[in-house]
């Protein structure tokens, strides 16, 4: 990777990342939840992010055993706001369909999105 540009590292990781998710979530259970009061907001990576209704899915088997959460471990998730469900949902079932992301799929998501990885 030493001679791509960081925008090609970025989409470079946001590939691999995209086909985790579509390999590893589990669209089949959905879980809508609350975060908190409307106006509350909390600290992702450095930055204040207001949540409110948030829809979640488990990573299932393709995750491996450790992250999937067998008995008494903590399962991974991937969550979203609730308004951005459909089109997350959108992405993953389309790039299911055809094996993967398209490489306009992650220049899109790539302009449009900043992914930050949280413990909640």
């Amino acid at each position: 990777l030493g001679g791509l540009s960081g925008e090609a590292v970025q989409r470079l990781e946001l590939r691999s990342l995209l086909q985790w998710l579509v390999e590893s979530v589990d669209l089949s259970q959905q879980v809508v939840f609350e975060c908190g009061p409307r106006e509350a907001d909390v600290a992702v990576g450095g930055r204040r992010v207001v949540l409110h209704r948030m829809a979640t899915w488990r990573l299932g088997a393709a995750a491996g055993p450790a992250l999937g959460g067998a008995r008494g471990e903590k399962a991974l998730k991937l969550s979203v706001p609730l308004e951005l469900q459909a089109q997350v949902v959108g992405l993953l079932l389309n790039a299911r369909r055809r094996g993967g992301p398209t490489e306009a799929e992650i220049c899109q998501w790539a302009e449009a999105w900043e992914l930050l990885g949280a413990e909640v």
